[in-house]
């Protein structure tokens, strides 16, 4: 079981984003693994109900290079969404202790697509992650991404 969340660093913006992301991974086999999770997003004004995710994954590879196929179907307040976004990842160790990731989302329907790449530090049951994320097909002025920061904590052993 991980618990993850993070902040965007949006400068000159009073209220950030946030996220929770807890998940629980069942299935964990040497070079597969399943798992479920919630991403609850929501600003810091906390003045909105927020929109989130319930999802699965699938994880093909090893600690040193993986890859990973979901689907998650969004929600706002009591309404889910019923075609589920697509979601294509990977990660790649550059070092024992770091990480190169990649998180991509496809929304049913639509023309934007989020991507995003950063870096993980990790440790033994902590992870730190800096990343960029890039909304593709939106309209966009100045600086085309948004900065990230994410914690996770680990209830089981790290993989390095």
């Amino acid at each position: 079981m991980t618990v993850a969340g993070g902040i965007s660093l949006i400068p000159g913006i009073e209220n950030q984003l946030f996220y929770l992301a807890p998940k629980i991974t069942p299935i964990q086999k040497d070079e597969f693994s399943v798992a479920g999770g919630l991403l609850y997003i929501n600003s810091t004004s906390g003045s909105d109900d927020g929109v989130g995710i319930f999802y699965g994954v699938t994880t093909f590879g090893s600690p040193k290079a993986s890859f990973t196929f979901g689907l998650g179907w969004g929600f706002y307040g009591s309404k889910t969404a019923d075609k589920p976004i697509i979601l294509i990842g990977g990660e790649v160790s550059a070092s024992n202790s770091i990480k190169l990731i990649t998180e991509n989302w496809f929304p049913p329907n639509s023309d934007v697509g989020i991507f995003s790449f950063g870096i993980r530090f990790i440790r033994e049951n902590l992870s730190a992650d800096f990343g960029l994320i890039y909304p593709a097909g939106s309209e966009t002025t100045g600086f085309p991404f948004i900065p990230w920061l994410g914690l996770t904590y680990n209830f089981g052993t790290a993989k390095l």
